[in-house]
């Protein structure tokens, strides 16, 4: 039980036991934290607590950040738990509440609002294009009308023409006959009526104007001075079958 002394007989300080502060011994190193395993466990000030506990505190703190990392304390039933538009209720934590952006940050529900006004647009375009289906439906209508009224005008007829031996001599309107002007008889359309004649074998048509009364001879319905005949380009056929309509009246 006595201290050892030097040859000067001063005690000399008692050494801790081996392992107690140097390396951890091999039974200490299996109760400490892997982060301090075989560090030095030398107290850094008097009376302060061993080192290797405050090595073991500083290894679960590391040990515990990780999985605490990023995360804040659970709010309390009073507290208010913020969200992109301000304080979430109570009622609706844990749920899914649309925050009014998208998830790039940009505004919310753009694609939506794009979408919706797709679908409204939709149908207006289908009534737009249903719109200008009716309005040429009846423009072809109109046209298709028109084009039966046309043809209902046209009348098929038989004529001749005359030249030669009538020069110089007056017709029944009194005008005198010279075969250059593009004038027809007919026997009973007044005078001044204009008539546009279609010879189809040549495909040509030509105006004249009744200002004669004839033919007198049965199944011919014209006849043509031989200018307008020329025109027509019916001259070596002398007869022939023609279409012909009223289109007005010369002044």
């Amino acid at each position: 039980g006595s201290l050892a002394r030097d040859a000067a007989g001063t005690p000399l300080q008692q050494l801790p036991a081996a392992g107690a502060n140097s390396v951890n011994s091999a039974a200490g190193n299996d109760d400490l934290p892997v982060a301090t395993r075989g560090l030095a466990t030398v107290s850094s000030e008097p009376g302060g607590p061993p080192a290797d506990a405050k090595a073991a505190g500083v290894a679960d703190e590391r040990e515990i950040a990780p999985a605490t990392a990023g995360h804040h304390p659970a709010a309390g039933p009073e507290e208010e738990i913020g969200g992109p538009d301000g304080p979430v209720p109570v009622e609706s934590r844990g749920q899914r509440v649309p925050s009014g952006r998208g998830s790039d940050g940009g505004a919310g529900g753009a694609e939506t609002a794009g979408a919706d006004e797709g679908a409204a647009a939709r149908p207006r375009r289908q009534r737009e294009d249903d719109d200008r289906a009716s309005v040429a439906t009846a423009s072809d209508r109109a046209a298709n009308e028109d084009r039966a009224r046309e043809e209902a005008r046209w009348q098929e007829g038989v004529a001749s023409w005359y030249g030669p031996g009538f020069y110089g001599r007056p017709t029944a309107s009194g005008e005198i006959f010279t075969g250059r002007d593009f004038t027809a008889a007919h026997r009973s359309l007044p005078f001044g009526t204009l008539l546009r004649v279609h010879y189809p074998v040549t495909g040509r048509t030509v105006e004249v104007r009744i200002n004669d009364r004839g033919p007198f001879i049965a199944g011919r319905d014209l006849d043509l001075a031989e200018a307008a005949a020329r025109a027509l380009g019916m001259i070596s056929a002398g007869v022939a079958r023609v279409r012909y309509q009223v289109i007005g009246r010369a002044d």
